[in-house]
């Protein structure tokens, strides 16, 4: 006995566009709840993650702003002997572990520019610009 199946295109593409509206729907109320419910910093924030250029962002914008606030902070309080600022925005890891761990402050240093100077060199080499190419030995 031959029995035909019926098609099931139609009931896909029903359930397809059931979906498809449904999405449609949830996009729309999940957009129109962040737009109204959440704080202007952070609209600009989502906002922000559709714009072309990131050096356009106000997220960018900001923490270079911050940045180059503080490092004029400390050119101006560094002249009048503040060096608190430095001190307690020390960001040089290595430098502060080895002083802390009790070594002499000249051998510290120059494990410290030892370190950067391998790092500098390794960040050279992965732009393709090798050590021979630096100092043109041959």
């Amino acid at each position: 006995m031959d029995t035909k199946s019926k098609s099931i295109k139609p009931v896909l593409a029903f359930l397809s566009f059931v979906v498809g509206i449904s999405l449609l729907i949830y996009s729309v109320v999940a957009w129109t709840y962040l737009l109204s419910n959440i704080s202007p910093a952070t609209r600009t924030s989502i906002m922000d993650v559709f714009q072309s250029d990131y050096q356009q962002t106000s997220t960018f914008r900001s923490q270079i702003g911050g940045n180059l606030y503080n490092l004029l902070n400390y050119a101006v309080y560094a002249e009048d002997g503040y060096d608190c600022i430095l001190n307690q925005e020390d960001t040089n890891l290595l430098y502060r572990v080895l002083r802390d761990s009790g070594l002499p402050l000249p051998h510290s240093l120059a494990a410290t520019l030892l370190f950067g100077a391998v790092l500098y060199l390794a960040a050279l080499n992965a732009q393709g610009v090798h050590l021979r190419e630096l100092f043109r030995l041959k």
